[in-house]
Formats: C-alpha cells, structure tokens, sequence
C-alpha cells in the first residue's frame, strides 16, 4: 500500500513538471463534434458511441446535435459544449440589463429543521 502511494505522487509530480509526461499520462481533449459535425474517427479513438455522446449531450441540456459548434472530451471523461451562437443562453449582460452586486452571502438559517445559532 505504501508503494502504491508513494507511485501516484511521484507520478503526480512528474505530470506537474513536465508537459510531455502530463500528455502521456492524462491524455489530451479531443474535439468530438467540430463545426455540427460528428468526428467519428475521433469517437472511435475515444471509444465511445452516438447513445454514449447522446446522452453526454443530454446532460448539458442538449437534444440536438444541430446545436453544437464544439464539443470536446475531456481526459477526465466529460464532454464540454460550446453552443452555436443563435442556441446560447442569453444572459443580462447581453441584454444590457445592469444588476445591483448582492450585499451580502446567502447563509442558511435553518439546517436539518433547526435554528442555526452562529451565523
């Protein structure tokens, strides 16, 4: 167990001290869908499948490849979208709305049904 141990954080600091052995370690991100298409090379490469991008689509709130510009896999496994223009969550900057900065932080006051004294 110790040599275990001692294996990830020496590998731990080799990624962190190089940039080829961080690429050989961790992998790098690959572009799934680029422009609205699907690279199917790439999915191949990544071993994943359309249900598998599907449904990792899906968690980000989106049901139509049409949508997609980007999509990139992580070497940690999750998918990162970029929306194309026109599909993107307006915002209120966008808008031009300006909003007060809250005065203070949200606490919770009341935890498991019961008064929280020390705030």
């Amino acid at each position: 167990m110790i040599w275990w141990t001692l294996l990830t954080f020496l590998i731990g600091i080799i990624g962190l001290k190089s940039i080829k052995a961080r690429v050989l370690l961790d992998d790098q991100p690959s572009i799934i869908i680029k422009d609205g298409k699907i690279q199917r090379e790439v999915l191949k490469t990544n071993h994943l499948n359309l249900d598998d991008l599907s449904m990792m689509l899906r968690e980000h709130a989106v049901f139509s490849i049409q949508e997609v510009h980007y999509a990139i896999f992580e070497p940690n496994g999750k998918l990162s979208i970029l929306k194309k223009s026109d599909k993107q969550t307006v915002i209120k900057g966008d808008l031009g709305i300006t909003t007060a900065p809250m005065p203070y932080l949200p606490s919770e006051i009341i935890t498991d049904g019961k008064i929280v004294k020390k705030i």
